[in-house]
Parts: C-alpha cells; structure tokens; sequence
C-alpha cells in the first residue's frame, strides 16, 4: 500500500515540475492546505510538495515548449496524508474537507464535481471569473485506500492541459476534473 502511495507522490512531484507561473502573488486562487497537515501523526506516512517563487520561475525558464499550457500558475501546492490506521484521523480529514469546501463556497469558487461513494468522496472546487480560471481545489478521501489528497492549483490554469498532465502522471484526484 505505502509503494502505491509513494508511486503516487513521486508522479505528482513529476507533474509539480513541468513550467508554471512566475513569481507567487497570494492571489484569491491560493487555499491554504495546512490544515490537512496538521491531521498527520508523527509516525503518518505524510507527502507535502510546495512550489513557488523564485522556483516556480527557474521551471518555467526551463521548459519553454509547455510554458503557454500552464504558464500563468503561480503557485501548487499538495498533501498526501496516511488516514489507514486511524478511524479518527479518517473523520477529521472528512470534516476538514467539509469546512473548506463551505468556506470557499460562500466565496465565489463554484463546485464542479462531488463525488461520494461508501467511505470514498472527492471534492473540486474551481475559482473563476469569465472564461480565466484563478484556482482549482482537488480534495480525494478513500477510506479503503487508506488516503486523503488535497492539491491547490493557483493562478490561471488551463483545466484542458492540467487534466491532461494529471492523467499523465496519474495525480489522484484529477481523473475527476470535468472534460473541457
């Protein structure tokens, strides 16, 4: 189970890797994902990536060929935590998921997909004023798969492309993006 884990992480550092924006600027698009942090143990599998800034700027300067797919991110940022041995753990990431998902729609983020099935649920959430999309929230529970997901794309995303990288690499959570 931890290998499929790790598979996993390691293509979403991948996909973290291809050309985004340039520099950060906390725009509306940014959800903090610390709170799905703070759910793991000392002892929890935890994967967390973070890219951004001077970073961000330096993949963007290397990539030029896939710089007008997703070159207006300015940041992405992702949480892969182990909930497969705490049943508490399961229902705080739930309740978590939850809570962020109020919050962001009492903002002007619209919801494009709710997926729930048994223990399983998927949320994704989009952040968009006419045809530019700012932000895009990913959240993925599977409770017999042992893991919980969150991944924040932010700045102007091309859901076209970020689908088609996320099935590349196969990122939890983005088979369920809505076909552009």
């Amino acid at each position: 189970m931890v290998s499929r884990r790790m598979l996993r992480a390691a293509a979403l550092c991948a996909l973290l890797t291809l050309p985004a924006g340039v520099a950060l600027a906390k725009s509306a698009g940014c959800v903090d994902g610390q709170p799905f942090v703070e759910l793991a143990g000392d002892d929890d599998v935890l994967v967390e990536v973070s890219i951004h800034g001077a970073l961000l700027k330096a993949i963007v300067n290397s990539h030029a060929d896939l710089k007008a797919l997703v070159g207006g991110l300015e940041s992405i940022h992702a949480v892969i935590i182990d909930v497969s041995d705490d049943a508490d753990a399961s229902e705080k990431a739930r309740n978590k998921m939850r809570a962020i998902e109020s919050r962001l729609m009492k903002g002007e983020w619209q919801r494009l997909a709710r997926i729930r099935d048994g223990d399983a649920e998927v949320k994704v959430l989009v952040l968009s004023e006419e045809e530019t999309v700012h932000g895009l929230v990913v959240m993925v529970l599977e409770i017999d798969g042992g893991e919980m997901v969150f991944a924040n794309v932010c700045g102007a995303v091309d859901l076209a492309a970020l689908q088609k990288l996320g099935s590349t690499f196969d990122i939890p959570g983005f088979e369920h993006l809505p076909e552009p």
